[in-house]
């Protein structure tokens, strides 16, 4: 504002009704306008001024205040999807531990199969014998191989 000439508001319609159609400078149309009404008391430009850079900040906080926004939002929605993430990851990892519990038992299974498959044939029927009796798979496989 300090770079604006003290005008009158009569002086300030002058500047207005020429800006567009003005071809010297600005400073030149000031000097006309001062020219055209003569000592014309100024208009108190302070509280104008004032209001102007308020304004401005004001602005400037908006945009602030919409950024903020956008980014508390962008941090839930991200925080959403992580921890998703996280729990298809667990369910994912616990579903691997059971295969590998799965596949544990299933080695196990196969080792005590390839065992009852390399008994004699009287040892073979020893076990199929104490397998339809009850006794659990091993311990019919204990008594088969009991017999050898």
């Amino acid at each position: 504002m300090e770079e604006l000439p003290p005008l009158g508001p009569q002086q300030w319609a002058v500047v207005a009704a020429n800006r567009r159609s003005w071809a010297g400078t600005v400073g030149e149309l000031f000097m006309v306008a001062q020219a055209t009404v003569l000592d014309e008391p100024p208009i108190d430009v302070a509280p104008w001024a004032r209001w102007c850079r308020r304004r401005r900040w004001a602005g400037v906080l908006g945009e602030v205040r919409r950024d903020l926004q956008f980014e508390v939002w962008a941090e839930d929605s991200r925080m959403r999807e992580a921890a998703a993430a996280l729990d298809q990851a667990e369910k994912k990892r616990q579903s691997a531990a059971a295969a590998r519990e799965a596949a544990e038992n299933l080695t196990a299974t196969c080792r005590m199969y390839e065992m009852v498959a390399a008994l004699d044939d009287e040892a073979l029927a020893v076990f199929e014998e104490a397998v339809d009796s009850g006794p659990s798979l091993e311990e019919a496989l204990r008594l088969a191989r009991g017999i050898e």
